[in-house]
């Protein structure tokens, strides 16, 4: 998932690069939606590639963690979206550009649904791996590896319980409290039913 996010925000990149070039040589202005594109897709080049890397070459690296990544990769998703979302409202042609007068326009035209069509795409992937991971996060968390939010997803067993689970006999004395004068143990919880 990280490395087509990586690819797809390189192709975005150079786009969005491509169509700022272009209308501030026509003009002097430059799309909204291109500018936001054009950051969006920086930040996630610069980021993703670095925590594939580095968890990939240390055991245990700050960015390697699952609540890091998850706090990292759902901001990353809110910006694919907005800069999504900005293009498609920007796309006045509906994704057909038709017959213009200049083949520029054709190309930037083409390069607007491109762009659109990738900001979705990276949107999709980022939310599918950022709900995925948190899910399991939360399945793992919640069978005793209370340890996972600091771990790496690469050393992380999601479906393993966690080693220090007290066992049945340990369960059962936990339910009762110390003996009371008379020698025999009083039940705490659930109460005992006649």
């Amino acid at each position: 998932t990280k490395g087509t996010v990586s690819v797809f925000s390189l192709i975005v990149m150079a786009m969005c690069a491509h169509l700022i070039s272009f209308t501030i040589s026509l003009d002097n202005i430059y799309f909204n939606f291109s500018a936001l594109g054009l950051a969006t897709a920086l930040l996630t080049m610069l980021t993703v590639p670095a925590m594939i890397i580095v968890d990939m070459s240390r055991k245990g690296a700050f960015t390697s963690m699952i609540a890091v990544e998850l706090g990292w990769i759902g901001f990353l998703w809110v910006m694919w979206l907005a800069t999504a979302a900005l293009t498609a409202d920007n796309n006045i042609t509906g994704g057909s550009c038709g017959r213009q007068l200049f083949s520029a326009f054709v190309t930037a035209c083409g390069e607007i649904n491109a762009i659109e069509a990738f900001a979705f795409l990276n949107w999709l992937a980022l939310v599918g791996y950022f709900a995925l991971l948190l899910a399991y996060s939360i399945v793992a968390n919640n069978n005793g590896n209370e340890g996972v939010w600091m771990s790496s997803v690469k050393y992380t067993d999601f479906g393993a319980a966690a080693t220090n689970q007290p066992t049945g006999e340990k369960i059962a004395q936990a339910n009762y409290q110390s003996p009371n004068t008379t020698g025999t143990p009083v039940p705490t919880y659930p109460p005992q039913q006649p």
